[in-house]
């Protein structure tokens, strides 16, 4: 399984979800300085619920396609469904990394070769949680 499968790079050059809110209920922004990725999310929260989000991703395939990712699954979804899917990807991610067979149900399978760039796939999840947690 390679690092940047074709499924990866395209949905990291659709860049769902990219722009940024005016006036958002919550915001961050969070970067990993070893790499140079950066992300800001700005959200529109109503009565405990996403009601809009952007995110503006700087950073590696990776990044940009885990940000992509992240944003189809947040809108219009309470807060505390949001955090679930934050711990579930968080450890679908270390399950990837653990696993002794070959992973290839996962968008992000090759990082079983590459362990180094997970920092680079879960920074977007680690913004969104921060905006929503108001850190």
């Amino acid at each position: 399984m390679q690092l940047y499968s074709r499924e990866l790079v395209h949905r990291a050059r659709e860049k769902t979800g990219a722009g940024v809110l005016h006036h958002p209920s919550h915001e961050s922004r969070i970067s990993n300085p070893i790499c140079g990725d950066k992300v800001r999310w700005t959200l529109h929260v109503s009565a405990d619920r996403v009601v809009e989000a952007k995110h503006e991703t700087r950073g590696c395939v990776l990044c940009q396609a885990s940000a992509s990712l992240l944003f189809e699954r947040v809108q219009g979804k309470d807060i505390l469904t949001v955090l679930e899917d934050i711990s579930e990807f968080q450890a679908e991610i270390e399950d990837i990394l653990q696993a002794e067979e070959a992973v290839t149900e996962s968008l992000f399978s090759g990082l079983q070769h590459a362990p180094s760039r997970v920092s680079c796939v879960l920074l977007p999840w680690e913004g969104l949680e921060k905006a929503l947690r108001g850190a």
